[in-house]
Protein backbone atom coordinates (compact mmCIF):
# COMPACT_ATOMS: atom_id res chain seq x y z
CA UNK A 1 0.00 0.00 0.00
CA UNK A 2 1.43 3.42 -0.91
CA UNK A 3 2.02 6.21 1.73
CA UNK A 4 -1.51 8.21 0.67
CA UNK A 5 -3.51 5.00 0.92
CA UNK A 6 -2.18 4.17 4.35
CA UNK A 7 -2.81 7.29 5.56
CA UNK A 8 -6.45 7.44 4.04
CA UNK A 9 -7.17 3.68 5.17
CA UNK A 10 -5.89 3.91 8.92
CA UNK A 11 -7.79 8.38 8.93
CA UNK A 12 -11.48 5.87 7.86
CA UNK A 13 -10.95 3.16 10.13
CA UNK A 14 -10.21 5.50 13.05
CA UNK A 15 -13.45 7.97 11.50
CA UNK A 16 -15.62 4.45 11.53
CA UNK A 17 -14.66 4.06 15.21
CA UNK A 18 -15.66 7.29 16.26
CA UNK A 19 -19.01 7.04 15.18
CA UNK A 20 -18.93 10.80 14.30
CA UNK A 21 -19.03 12.58 11.00
CA UNK A 22 -15.17 14.28 9.78
CA UNK A 23 -16.38 17.95 10.43
CA UNK A 24 -16.20 17.26 13.90
CA UNK A 25 -13.18 15.96 14.42
CA UNK A 26 -10.62 18.29 15.89
CA UNK A 27 -7.52 16.40 16.51
CA UNK A 28 -5.72 13.59 14.63
CA UNK A 29 -2.94 12.07 16.59
CA UNK A 30 -0.68 10.41 14.16
CA UNK A 31 1.93 7.71 14.70
CA UNK A 32 4.14 5.74 11.51
CA UNK A 33 6.84 4.46 10.93
CA UNK A 34 9.84 6.58 9.36
CA UNK A 35 10.15 4.38 5.64
CA UNK A 36 6.65 6.05 4.71
CA UNK A 37 6.74 8.86 2.22
CA UNK A 38 5.40 10.77 5.06
CA UNK A 39 4.02 14.30 3.29
CA UNK A 40 1.93 11.33 1.66
CA UNK A 41 0.81 9.37 4.43
CA UNK A 42 -0.52 12.79 5.79
CA UNK A 43 -1.72 13.94 2.76
CA UNK A 44 -4.14 10.66 3.35
CA UNK A 45 -5.25 11.33 6.43
CA UNK A 46 -6.03 14.66 5.69
CA UNK A 47 -7.93 14.12 2.78
CA UNK A 48 -10.60 11.78 5.22
CA UNK A 49 -10.40 15.05 8.18
CA UNK A 50 -9.43 18.20 6.60
CA UNK A 51 -10.31 20.32 9.89
CA UNK A 52 -8.34 18.25 11.95
CA UNK A 53 -5.20 19.63 13.73
CA UNK A 54 -2.64 17.00 13.00
CA UNK A 55 -0.14 16.06 15.89
CA UNK A 56 2.24 13.11 16.36
CA UNK A 57 5.56 11.66 15.12
CA UNK A 58 7.43 8.64 13.09
CA UNK A 59 8.43 5.43 15.11
CA UNK A 60 10.28 2.34 15.40
CA UNK A 61 6.81 0.64 15.28
CA UNK A 62 3.00 1.73 16.33
CA UNK A 63 0.64 0.44 18.57
CA UNK A 64 -2.88 -0.12 17.61
CA UNK A 65 -5.49 -1.58 19.94
CA UNK A 66 -4.58 -5.06 21.04
CA UNK A 67 -1.17 -5.30 19.13
CA UNK A 68 2.08 -3.45 17.68
CA UNK A 69 3.21 -3.31 14.33
CA UNK A 70 7.15 -2.98 14.22
CA UNK A 71 7.20 -3.64 10.46
CA UNK A 72 8.52 -1.64 7.30
CA UNK A 73 5.52 0.33 7.07
CA UNK A 74 2.71 0.77 10.06
CA UNK A 75 0.66 3.95 10.65
CA UNK A 76 -2.09 4.73 13.50
CA UNK A 77 -4.31 7.30 13.88
CA UNK A 78 -6.61 8.79 16.72
CA UNK A 79 -9.17 10.99 15.84
CA UNK A 80 -10.90 12.91 18.83
CA UNK A 81 -14.27 15.17 18.54
CA UNK A 82 -15.04 16.93 22.20
CA UNK A 83 -17.11 19.73 23.24
CA UNK A 84 -15.39 20.22 26.13
CA UNK A 85 -11.16 19.09 25.16
CA UNK A 86 -9.20 20.75 22.43
CA UNK A 87 -5.68 19.79 22.00
CA UNK A 88 -3.60 22.75 20.15
CA UNK A 89 -0.62 21.30 18.24
CA UNK A 90 2.60 23.86 18.58
CA UNK A 91 5.94 23.53 16.60
CA UNK A 92 9.05 24.67 18.55
CA UNK A 93 12.37 24.68 16.61
CA UNK A 94 16.41 24.79 17.63
CA UNK A 95 15.44 21.58 19.78
CA UNK A 96 18.88 20.71 18.90
CA UNK A 97 20.66 24.00 19.40
CA UNK A 98 19.20 24.55 22.58
CA UNK A 99 16.86 22.01 24.19
CA UNK A 100 16.83 23.61 27.38
CA UNK A 101 15.83 27.21 26.02
CA UNK A 102 12.85 25.27 24.35
CA UNK A 103 12.00 24.10 27.54
CA UNK A 104 11.24 26.83 29.31
CA UNK A 105 9.41 28.32 25.78
CA UNK A 106 7.59 25.55 26.47
CA UNK A 107 6.64 25.56 29.81
CA UNK A 108 5.80 29.82 29.22
CA UNK A 109 3.50 28.34 26.47
CA UNK A 110 1.49 26.14 28.80
CA UNK A 111 1.95 28.65 32.09
CA UNK A 112 0.01 30.99 29.12
CA UNK A 113 -2.77 28.70 29.12
CA UNK A 114 -4.51 28.42 32.34
CA UNK A 115 -6.73 25.27 31.07
CA UNK A 116 -3.98 23.11 29.60
CA UNK A 117 -4.68 19.79 31.44
CA UNK A 118 -1.36 17.87 30.18
CA UNK A 119 1.20 18.36 27.32
CA UNK A 120 2.22 15.97 24.61
CA UNK A 121 5.81 16.33 23.13
CA UNK A 122 7.34 14.49 20.03
CA UNK A 123 11.20 15.01 20.25
CA UNK A 124 13.43 14.34 17.86
CA UNK A 125 14.99 11.44 19.02
CA UNK A 126 18.07 11.92 17.20
CA UNK A 127 19.61 15.01 17.62
CA UNK A 128 18.95 17.49 20.96
CA UNK A 129 19.15 16.32 25.02
CA UNK A 130 15.39 15.40 25.84
CA UNK A 131 16.55 15.11 29.50
CA UNK A 132 17.03 19.13 29.12
CA UNK A 133 14.11 20.19 27.46
CA UNK A 134 12.08 18.09 30.22
CA UNK A 135 13.74 19.44 33.21
CA UNK A 136 13.90 22.75 32.07
CA UNK A 137 10.07 22.44 31.08
CA UNK A 138 9.39 21.34 34.51
CA UNK A 139 10.93 24.10 36.60
CA UNK A 140 9.65 26.53 34.58
CA UNK A 141 6.03 25.33 35.35
CA UNK A 142 3.81 27.71 37.70
CA UNK A 143 1.35 24.52 38.41
CA UNK A 144 1.55 20.88 37.42
CA UNK A 145 0.93 19.85 34.44
CA UNK A 146 1.46 16.47 33.33
CA UNK A 147 4.17 16.13 29.85
CA UNK A 148 4.21 12.85 28.02
CA UNK A 149 4.68 11.65 24.43
CA UNK A 150 7.64 9.80 23.33
CA UNK A 151 10.69 10.05 21.44
CA UNK A 152 10.35 10.27 17.42
CA UNK A 153 12.58 7.89 15.69
CA UNK A 154 13.46 6.09 12.03
CA UNK A 155 13.43 2.67 11.86
CA UNK A 156 17.18 2.54 13.33
CA UNK A 157 18.40 4.10 10.14
CA UNK A 158 19.98 7.12 12.41
CA UNK A 159 18.78 9.53 9.53
CA UNK A 160 15.82 11.27 10.14
CA UNK A 161 13.03 11.75 12.02
CA UNK A 162 9.54 13.36 11.58
CA UNK A 163 7.11 15.28 14.13
CA UNK A 164 3.46 16.32 12.88
CA UNK A 165 1.81 19.51 13.42
CA UNK A 166 0.89 22.59 11.68
CA UNK A 167 1.75 22.49 8.38
CA UNK A 168 3.51 19.32 8.87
Amino acid sequence: TDSTSAGREAALDALRRTGVAPEAIQTALIFATAPHDQDRLLEGVRAVVPAARVTGCSGEGVIVQHDTHERDRAVAVLLCASSSLTLEPQVFTDYEADPAALGRALAEAVNACPDAMAVLVFPDGLTGNCTALLDAARTRLTRPVPILGGTSADAMALERTYQYGPGG
